[in-house]
């Protein structure tokens, strides 16, 4: 069977060579192996996964097993807010910022769309205390968890269509990079959207972290440019648009009735193959670069999430500790390996960031004005040579 674009249906499809030697992981931070193809469409510069019988096998085996934020015991990962100068949860924030710049009725309905374990409805409850909360899942795994929740409505475990009645607010918090048809799936979503209401959109965004093409499950790869097209496609009506309030990732609220932000940004398919390519040989590099410098006897990685994960896969026992900020991941083990606050990392530890170096030199950067002053790698730039 011919490979067809999942959204424009073009069967015109470049393939990105070396992605093969690259070991994967999975969205809730499994190592995974080698495989699958990471594919461009000439037509319309979209960068996917190829989605055959193995990777619908793949999925079906990471979600029959899936394991949420399990290095925190289930709670969300935090980001760090640099106006407050202190961690807060992804969802928190993504939601504070859309109760900044919208006026929001006191009152309403929110359903969101891909709930988990409810750490968005946990976020929504603490800031619009009086609004009716609703989750939707393909499994009942964490309906327990989610009733707890103050002013939650009801958890949905069957498809879209089938959930009654209309919504003020729809949220998809790292939910559409996962989705294999997204326009339909768009289509739908906005259908279940009142009129004056709005989508709440969170996403990876690959230009700031190419790690996120190693990750099995993630059926799309957004940038600024592709998820700009795909909302056009849907003629939605974009009215809030950052790719600053979380670190790598992409905001966006879409309304059926507010007037539209004027955002143009358009990539050739040459544009996205460069870019691409790019940041393949990076991670490339960047393997082959740490496995030479693992050799040092107290080897450490910061932070606990995917890009750390993967890189654990590669190295395996030459890493001997993690190093995050999280509280809720201290003093546990990662990996079969200590997690350690930055200020109780091991003196004479070296550590590595899986980061690109703008996001890395910021960490460092703030970990010094803390006088915490750690032995830090910086990784080289994605135009930059390993020597």
């Amino acid at each position: 069977m011919v490979q067809k674009c999942c959204v424009c249906n073009s069967e015109n499809l470049y393939t990105i060579g070396k992605y093969e030697n690259l070991s994967r992981v999975t969205s809730d931070c499994k190592n995974w192996p080698n495989g699958g193809k990471l594919l461009i469409c000439r037509n319309c510069s979209i960068v996917q996964k190829e989605i055959n019988a193995r990777w619908y096998r793949d999925v079906k085996k990471i979600y029959g097993q899936y394991d949420i934020y399990s290095q925190s015991n289930g709670l969300e990962q935090k980001t760090y807010d640099y106006s407050l100068n202190s961690l807060c949860s992804r969802s928190e924030k993504v939601l504070s910022y859309v109760i900044k710049n919208i006026s929001l009725p006191e009152s309403g309905c929110i359903l969101d769309i891909g709930c988990g374990n409810g750490a968005f409805l946990k976020s929504a409850s603490k800031l619009l205390p009086n609004w009716i909360l609703s989750g939707s899942e393909f499994n009942n795994k964490y309906e327990q968890e989610i009733k707890q929740i103050r002013n939650f409505g009801s958890l949905y475990t069957c498809k879209l269509d089938k959930i009654p009645g209309k919504f003020d607010i729809i949220s998809l918090i790292h939910v559409f990079e996962h989705i294999n048809q997204p326009l339909n799936f768009l289509n739908d979503v906005i259908h279940k959207l009142a009129n004056t209401g709005i989508l709440i959109i969170e996403i990876p965004n690959y230009e700031q972290n190419p790690f996120d093409f190693l990750i099995v499950d993630h059926a799309i790869h957004f940038s600024k440019s592709s998820i700009l097209y795909l909302l056009e496609k849907c003629q939605c009506n974009i009215v809030l648009f950052s790719n600053s309030i979380v670190s790598k990732e992409i905001t966006i609220v879409v309304s059926k009735s507010s007037n539209k932000l004027d955002l143009k940004e358009t990539c050739t398919f040459f544009d996205v193959k460069r870019q691409v390519e790019r940041a393949i040989k990076w991670l490339i590099n960047l393997k082959d670069y740490y496995k030479q410098l693992s050799r040092e006897t107290n080897f450490g990685i910061f932070g606990t999430s995917i890009g750390a994960t993967w890189l654990h896969g590669e190295l395996g026992s030459k890493v001997k500790f993690f190093v995050d900020e999280d509280n809720s991941r201290i003093n546990k083990k990662y990996m079969n390996c200590p997690v350690y606050f930055p200020k109780d990392t091991p003196k004479d530890g070296i550590i590595i960031m899986p980061f690109l170096p703008e996001i890395a030199n910021k960490i460092k950067s703030r970990l010094n004005k803390q006088d915490v002053n750690l032995n830090i790698i910086i990784p080289a730039g994605l135009s930059d040579k390993y020597k």
